[in-house]
C-alpha cells in the first residue's frame, strides 16, 4: 500500500488523547483501522514498549505502508499496562500488523510490535518500522531524519522530467548499454539516483558488478533461499571501461560539482570487478577533475581499494551491520574475506586522505547497545571514518533477531541516545544518508 501524500484517518469513533499514539492495523484487503482504544506498542529489539506521540513523527511523504501476513498487531492497554494481541478487524476479518517503510533519510527508532502467527510467511526483504496514527488522525513513526539533504525527497521528482531525460540521455548516448540498464532502474525500480542522473543532478549510480563475495542475509539483488524473493536484479552484462567512462563524463559535464558512485546496494560486489573501475577512474581523472568519484563497497578487498585511491578515486562508503566481527559475518556471511580486511580497506582510504563514510544498516535492539558503541569507538580509533550513514536494514526482524540469537548483547539504549553518545565520542563525527560531493568534506582531507 503505497502512500500518495500523507493523508489524515477518520478519528470519529474514537476519543482524542493528547500525547496519544492510537493503534492502526489491517486486513488481507488492505483497509486501514484506527482502534479505538489500544495505543501503539512498539518493539526496541529487547522488549515491548508503550509508544507517545511525542516519541514520534509524521510519516514523510513518499513512505510505503506495509502489512505483516501472519502477524498479529499487539496494542498497548493503558489501564494494565501491557500489550494485547488484536486478532480481528472491526468487521470480523483477520487483524494483519502494520508496518510502515520510511522514506530515505529518516532511519526508524522501533520494529513493529507482533505476534507471530504459526506458519507465518518469511517477509520480503524491507525496512518495517512501527506505525501509529495521532489524534488528528495523520499517520506517525518513532524515526528520526538524519540528512537534511533533498536530493531525494519525492516531491523533487517529475515523471514527466525523468522520461524527457531518459529519452535525452539514450539519444546522446545511444551505444552505452550501462545508460539502458539504469533507464530501467529509473522507470521500473523507481530508484532515485538513477532518477537524479536523468534529472542532471546530485548522484548518479554506476553498477559494475553482477557478482559478490558475501551471501548477506537481506541481501536485496540475489537470494538462494527458497522463501527469499530478491527485491532487484542484478546488472546482467559484463560493461566495458568504455562504456563506465562515457556515462560518468557524461554526468560530470552537466554537474560539475555532481557524485558518481560505484556500486549499490542493488547489485553484487563492484571491487571484485577492480580493473574495470580503476581504469575507468583513470581515464576518467586523465579528462577531468571535477566530481566526485565514489565507491559503494563492503571494503573486502584492500589492494584493490589501494589501486582505486591511486587512480583518483576521491570517496568511499563501507557497508557494515556492526563494527563487532560475530554480528558481521552472521549477517555478510563473508566468502573469501574477513572483517579484518574490511578494517584494513577502511584505514588504506583514510590514509590516503580519502572522504570514508559507514553505511551502517540499522536495526533497533542490535545496533544500539553498549557493546556496538564501544566496537564502532574502537574501529574508528584504529581505522579513522568521518561519517556515519544510519540506513535501515532491510530484512525480516524476526529472522534477523534469530540469527543474532545467542550474540551476547545488553539491553538497547535506544537509538536516539546511541547516536548522541557516538558523536560525543569521535569529535567531527558527522551524521547522514547520503554521499556527501567533496566540496563537502571537511577541510583536512586531503585530495591528491
Amino acid at each position: 500500500m503505497k502512500t500518495q501524500g500523507i493523508f489524515p484517518l477518520s478519528m470519529d469513533h474514537v476519543d482524542k488523547r493528547d500525547d496519544f499514539v492510537y493503534l492502526a492495523l489491517t486486513d488481507d484487503a488492505g483497509n486501514i483501522f484506527v482502534h479505538p482504544e489500544l495505543g501503539l506498542a512498539a518493539f526496541d529489539g529487547h522488549q515491548i514498549r508503550s509508544m507517545r506521540a511525542s516519541d514520534c513523527v509524521r510519516v514523510p511523504t513518499g513512505s510505503d505502508f506495509f502489512s505483516m501476513p501472519g502477524r498479529a498487531p499487539l496494542g498497548w492497554d493503558h489501564e494494565t499496562n501491557e500489550a494485547v494481541p488484536i486478532h480481528e478487524t472491526p468487521t470480523g476479518d483477520a487483524a494483519i500488523a502494520l508496518s510502515v517503510f520510511l522514506a530515505p533519510a529518516f532511519t526508524r527508532l522501533m520494529h513493529p510490535a507482533t505476534e507471530v502467527c504459526p506458519d507465518a510467511p518469511s517477509l520480503p526483504l524491507y525496512a518495517y518500522s512501527c506505525l501509529g496514527i495521532d489524534s488528528d488522525g495523520y499517520p506517525i513513526s518513532p524515526s528520526i531524519r538524519v540528512d537534511a539533504d533533498p536530493r531525494q525527497d519525492p516531491p523533487r521528482f517529475d515523471r514527466a522530467r525523468i522520461e524527457s531525460g531518459v529519452v535525452d540521455r539514450r539519444t546522446d548516448l545511444p551505444k552505452n548499454r550501462l545508460v539502458g540498464h539504469i533507464t530501467n532502474c529509473a522507470l521500473v525500480y523507481g530508484c532515485r539516483a538513477a532518477q537524479n542522473y536523468f534529472l542532471g543532478r546530485w548522484e548518479a549510480p554506476i553498477p559494475i558488478a553482477r557478482a559478490c563475495n558475501a551471501r548477506c542475509v537481506g541481501c536485496i539483488s540475489l537470494q538462494k533461499e527458497d522463501d527469499k524473493i530478491a527485491s532487484h536484479d542484478r546488472i546482467g552484462f559484463n560493461l566495458e571501461v568504455a562504456e563506465v567512462a562515457e556515462l560518468t563524463m557524461d554526468h560530470i559535464r552537466r554537474v560539475p560539482t555532481g557524485i558518481v558512485s560505484f556500486g549499490q546496494g542493488c547489485e553484487g560486489e563492484p571491487l571484485l570487478n577492480a580493473d574495470l573501475a580503476v581504469e575507468a577512474v583513470r581515464q576518467v581523472r586523465q579528462q577531468t577533475q571535477a566530481g566526485t568519484l565514489h565507491l559503494n563497497s563492503n571494503a573486502s578487498r584492500p589492494d584493490a581499494v589501494a589501486r582505486l585511491v591511486e587512480a583518483g578515486l576521491d570517496s568511499m562508503r563501507v557497508s557494515l551491520n556492526s563494527a563487532q566481527s560475530a554480528i558481521y559475518e552472521r549477517y555478510y556471511r563473508p566468502l573469501d574475506y574477513s572483517f579484518e580486511d574490511v578494517v584494513r580497506s577502511i584505514q588504506v582510504a583514510s590514509e590516503a586522505g580519502r572522504f570514508v563514510a559507514l553505511n551502517l544498516l540499522v536495526f533497533p535492539g542490535i545496533t544500539d547497545t553498549v557493546e556496538e558503541l564501544e566496537a564502532l569507538i574502537d574501529l574508528h580509533a584504529k581505522a579513522p571514518f568521518h561519517m556515519i550513514q544510519w540506513r535501515n536494514l532491510n530484512v525480516d526482524p524476526d529472522e534477523y533477531l534469530t540469527t543474532m540469537q545467542d550474540v551476547p548483547r545488553t539491553p538497547p539504549m535506544g537509538l536516539h541516545n546511541f547516536i548522541d553518545r557516538l558523536e560525543d565520542s569521535i569529535p567531527g563525527l558527522t551524521r547522514g544518508y547520503y554521499n556527501p560531493a567533496k566540496h563537502k568534506f571537511p577541510d583536512h582531507i586531503n585530495l591528491r
